[in-house]
C-alpha cells in the first residue's frame, strides 16, 4: 500500500541519488489543485479518491488508480484498465478509454507536461492533447513527457526525440537518454559500466561520455559522479564543485542533499559554492521543495526543516513526503492524510 499511497519514500528521495529532479519551488498561482488519497487497508483492493486544498473529499474512492494533478488534470485508471482523466473541479475531462499497461503501474508518465500526456496503445506509445486526441501516434518502444519542447522516445534501436509535431528531430540511437532541461539532455553509451555524458538539441555531444552517473541540469548544475565520488558541472561541462561527496541530490531552491561516510551515513546540504550551510545530521532528507525539505531524525521521525536547517515542523513518527502545492502527505500506521506547512492535519483517514 505505501508505495502507492507515497509518491517519495525518504529513502528514495535521497538514497537514489540519481533521480532527475522534480518541479519545486512556490507553487503558481493558477487553478485549484486536487490531492489524491487511498480508501482500503488492501493495496490491490484500495480505491483512490480526491480532496481540495481545504480536505473536502472531491472526488470519493473510486479509481484503482489516482494520479498526481499536473497542469490542472490528473491521470485515473478504473479496475479494468482504463485510463482517463479528471480536471482540478474533479469532473472527467477525458473518459478512461485509454489503454494501458499493468493496472498497478504508476501513472508517473503519464502527466500532463507541456500540454500533452502519454498514452498506451497496443504496447506502444504515443501521445493526446488536453481534449483527449491523439496528436502523435502511438508508434513508439517507449515514451516520456515533453520537456523545453522535445520528449525522449524509444525506438528499434534506442532512445532518440521528438517534437510536438512528432517530428523525429534526434534520431534513436542513444542506449540511455534524458530529458532536455538549460538546453542539455544527458545521455548513456550503454558501455559495461555505461559513461555518461551531455548533448545539445542539435545531437551533438557537447560534454563527453566520460562520467559515471549523471543527472539532469537543476538550476544550472547537474550532479555527476567520477572515481566513486560526486561533484557538479555546468552547462559548459566546467567542474564547479569538486568530486567529494559519497551521493548527494540535485540542486534545489540553491540547495542540494549530500551523505557523508565519514559522518555515520548522516546527510546535510551544500550551497552551490560547495559549501556546507546545514550540516550533515539527518539519517535521510529530502531536496527543498516549496521552502521546506523533509528530515528524518530517528528511525520514522521525520519533520520538516527550512533552509537555515531550523525545524518548521518537528518530527514526529510516520513518512512524509516534501511539499507540493501547500500540502504534505503523511502517512503514520493505519492512517495517512495531509498536512499543511504549519502542521495542522488538513485530511486524515484512519482504518
Amino acid at each position: 500500500m505505501k508505495n502507492r499511497l507515497l509518491a517519495l519514500s525518504l529513502v528514495s528521495v535521497i538514497g537514489t541519488a540519481w533521480a532527475d529532479p522534480s518541479p519545486s519551488g512556490t507553487p503558481p498561482k493558477g487553478p485549484p489543485v486536487l490531492y489524491p488519497f487511498y480508501k482500503g487497508k488492501d493495496a490491490f483492493t484500495a480505491k483512490g479518491g480526491y480532496i481540495d486544498a481545504s480536505g473536502k473529499v472531491v472526488v470519493e474512492p473510486f479509481y484503482a488508480i489516482a494520479g498526481e494533478m499536473s497542469e490542472g488534470m490528473a491521470a485515473v485508471c478504473t479496475s479494468d484498465d482504463k485510463w482517463g482523466y479528471i480536471d482540478a473541479g474533479g469532473k472527467v475531462a477525458i473518459p478512461t478509454r485509454l489503454e494501458g499497461g499493468s493496472w498497478t503501474a504508476a501513472p508517473s508518465d503519464r502527466v500532463f507536461s507541456e500540454g500533452m500526456a502519454v498514452i498506451s496503445s497496443q504496447k506502444k506509445k504515443g501521445y493526446i492533447d488536453r481534449t483527449g486526441n491523439v496528436v502523435i501516434a502511438a508508434v513508439f518502444e517507449d515514451a516520456h513527457p515533453f520537456h523545453d519542447g522535445l520528449a525522449q522516445v524509444k525506438g528499434e534501436k534506442g532512445w532518440g526525440y521528438i517534437d510536438k509535431s512528432g517530428k523525429v528531430m534526434l534520431e534513436c540511437r542513444f542506449k540511455e537518454a534524458g530529458p532536455f532541461s538549460d538546453g542539455l539532455a544527458k545521455v548513456s553509451d550503454g558501455g559495461k559500466p555505461a559513461r555518461w555524458g551531455y548533448i545539445d538539441r542539435t545531437g551533438k555531444v557537447v560534454i563527453p561520455m566520460e562520467y559515471e552517473q549523471a543527472t539532469t541540469f537543476s538550476e544550472g548544475l547537474a550532479s555527476v559522479r567520477k572515481g566513486g565520488k560526486s561533484g557538479f558541472i555546468d552547462t559548459k561541462g566546467t567542474v564547479v564543485i569538486d568530486f567529494k561527496f559519497d551521493l548527494v541530490s540535485s540542486f534545489s531552491e540553491g540547495l542540494a542533499a549530500f551523505e557523508d561516510a565519514a559522518a555515520g551515513g548522516k546527510h546535510g546540504f551544500i550551497d552551490k559554492s560547495g559549501t556546507v550551510v546545514i550540516k550533515p545530521q539527518f539519517n535521510h532528507c529530502s531536496s527543498f521543495s516549496e521552502g521546506l525539505a523533509v528530515a528524518e531524525t530517528t528511525y520514522r521521525e521525520v519533520g520538516f526543516i527550512n533552509p537555515k536547517g531550523d525545524w518548521v515542523i518537528p518530527a514526529s513518527l510516520g513518512d512524509k513526503d516534501p511539499f507540493k502545492d501547500g500540502l504534505a502527505k503523511w502517512e503514520r500506521g493505519s492512517g495517512r492524510g495531509y498536512i499543511d506547512k504549519t502542521g495542522k492535519v488538513i485530511f486524515w483517514l484512519e482504518e
